[in-house]
């Protein structure tokens, strides 16, 4: 009977004994990977670049708004949370926010998300500048996750050339953020 127990022990000893096969550490993934792999191959193209750019700064602008709206507004947080949203803006003040604020106040929205972000480009025929046009849906939604739907609004925004050590590289700034521009056909020359 010992005999038994032992050879019992044995096997089972050998199987725990079985040599496990040891998975790589995140931190060890990355150091081996390669960049082949985990980029795409195509290149983007300018205005899928520029769609891509504004898209992200509306989603953050929105985000930013639904932290600050949900905040008290007299913190010194909420003062930041302002400022960073003014930053997006060429000229800030009070106004560039207000419509923004009035309607996701109005709706009593929790969050947003941005999609279908369409750009139209404006070229003023007296100025260096060009303003685009950023059409897009909103879906808004409440504090339960439900969404009131999709609205669609526009954006008038300007890229501002500000080279760095010999670079050429632009700042985004809106002009007016819910707003459709006042531009008139005199001024203006439309381009796709």
């Amino acid at each position: 009977m010992p005999l038994k127990i032992s050879i019992i022990l044995l096997v089972l000893c050998l199987f725990n004994c079985k040599e496990n096969t040891k998975t790589p550490s995140d931190l060890e993934m990355l150091r081996n990977s390669q960049n082949t792999t985990a980029y795409p191959a195509r290149q983007l193209d300018s205005a899928e670049v520029i769609r891509s750019i504004t898209h992200q700064k509306l989603q953050e602008v929105m985000d930013l708004s639904s932290v600050y709206l949900s905040g008290k507004r007299n913190t010194k947080i909420d003062s930041a949370i302002l400022e960073q949203l003014h930053s997006y803006f060429l000229h800030s003040d009070s106004l560039s926010l207000k419509t923004l604020f009035r309607e996701m106040d109005s709706l009593k929205v929790k969050s947003a998300k941005i999609s279908d972000v369409s750009i139209q480009k404006v070229v003023h025929k007296t100025k260096k500048d060009s303003i685009s046009i950023a059409k897009f849906n909103v879906v808004y939604r409440d504090k339960s996750g439900n969404s009131f739907g999709a609205f669609p609004r526009e954006s008038t925004y300007t890229l501002v050339s500000a080279p760095v050590r010999f670079q050429k590289e632009f700042k985004f700034y809106f002009l007016d953020f819910f707003k459709k521009p006042d531009l008139s056909k005199d001024s203006l020359k439309v381009t796709k």
